[in-house]
């Protein structure tokens, strides 16, 4: 197959910068690409956190936020397949927990069930499980929302989910989560090389939080993935802001 991918993720709507936001519809325009993989946390759910914390917004506001975002998108990349892996932030409007949504509610607040469900639904939405279901699998790119947290988190679950997917060899494991880009990497164990390799995008959200001021955002970055993909073969950049 052939295919140009590109990939970003953790927008956190409606707290995204707009240099974040305009940086990577430029960079959709020009890739052309023939899909499109959002890898999740495109809202940022406040309205199902566990947290006590009060925000000037509510979830209208975050669905509109996104939905006009995504809709630029859309707008440079029309013909573009478009996916959409959740992540643990979208999951939240979802999840049966009674802590976040009261259960007669969570039909109510689900993202397609508002005045913008015809954007949303132009998005192939992938849920946030840790298995193949989770996972956008386009040739020998696989890209996810991310699940660990911490120093290199992003080798031992790239291996963690190239197993699950029984990912060719070579194959390319992409993911946010952790809001912290880095390039194309090849994945290792105990210091000897594996057969995959794995990239994280960063997120188009704010780099200093209210909710992350006590912790060391330092290596948070804006950044999109752009993949050019032949048969088995691919060849990936990471487009920095």
């Amino acid at each position: 197959m052939k295919a140009r991918i590109v990939a970003f993720g953790c927008v956190h709507a409606p707290h995204s910068p707009e240099h974040a936001l305009a940086f990577a519809v430029n960079v959709v325009k020009n890739a052309r690409p023939t899909h499109i993989v959002c890898t999740g946390d495109l809202f940022e759910a406040a309205a199902a956190s566990v947290h006590n914390e009060e925000h000037d917004h509510d979830l209208i506001d975050e669905y509109e936020f996104a939905a006009a975002f995504l809709e630029r998108i859309h707008n440079v990349a029309p013909r573009a397949e478009k996916h959409w892996t959740l992540g643990n932030h979208d999951d939240n409007l979802l999840a049966a927990d009674r802590r976040r949504v009261p259960k007669p509610l969570r039909r109510a607040v689900e993202w397609n069930h508002s005045a913008y469900r015809k954007i949303f639904e132009q998005w192939q939405a992938r849920p946030h499980t840790k298995d193949k279901a989770g996972v956008a699998i386009i040739g020998p790119v696989h890209v996810y929302h991310g699940f660990r947290c911490g120093r290199n988190s992003d080798n031992i679950e790239a291996v963690e989910m190239a197993m699950i997917c029984r990912a060719p060899y070579d194959s390319l494991m992409i993911r946010s989560h952790t809001h912290q880009p880095i390039y194309p990497t090849r994945c290792e164990m105990n210091s000897a090389d594996l057969p995959w390799w794995y990239l994280n995008v960063g997120t188009l959200g704010p780099l200093r939080p209210e909710y992350a001021k006590k912790r060391n955002t330092q290596r948070w970055g804006h950044a999109v993935a752009v993949v050019e993909v032949s048969g088995s073969k691919w060849n990936a950049t990471l487009e920095r802001l």
